[in-house]
C-alpha cells in the first residue's frame, strides 16, 4: 500500500500558490504573532527551498517534493513536473517583494 496515491496535487507536493495562500492568510490574521511569526517562518522556508533547488536544477518547478532536507523536483501527477511555472514564480515573486527587507537566503 502507497503512502499517498501519486495525483499532481498528492503528498509529497507542495505548490508555490498554496503556500502564499497560507502566508497571506497569517499575514491577514488578527494575531500580531500569526502575522509577525507565522508568515514569515513560512515565507522564509519556502523561499529558501526554492532558492536551493533553482541553485540545483537552474529551474524553478511547478510543484516541489517536500520530504527531504530541503526540495526537489515534484513527482506524480498525469504529465512530467514542469519547469517555469507560473503559479511558482508568481507566489515567490510576491513572497520575495513583500520580505525583501527581512529575507536572508540561507547556505
Amino acid at each position: 500500500m502507497t503512502k499517498y496515491a501519486n495525483e499532481q496535487w498528492d503528498f509529497p507536493n507542495g505548490w508555490g500558490n498554496l503556500n502564499h495562500m497560507i502566508v497571506e492568510g497569517f499575514r491577514n490574521s488578527k494575531s500580531n504573532k500569526s502575522q509577525a511569526t507565522a508568515a514569515f517562518k513560512i515565507a522564509r522556508k519556502w523561499i529558501n527551498g526554492n532558492y536551493k533547488v533553482f541553485k540545483a536544477t537552474g529551474s524553478m518547478w511547478e510543484k516541489y517534493d517536500i520530504t527531504g532536507s530541503y526540495p526537489s523536483p515534484g513527482v506524480g501527477g498525469e504529465y512530467k513536473v514542469q519547469d517555469g511555472f507560473g503559479l511558482t514564480n508568481g507566489a515567490i515573486l510576491d513572497l520575495l517583494i513583500t520580505y525583501k527587507d527581512e529575507m536572508t537566503l540561507l547556505n
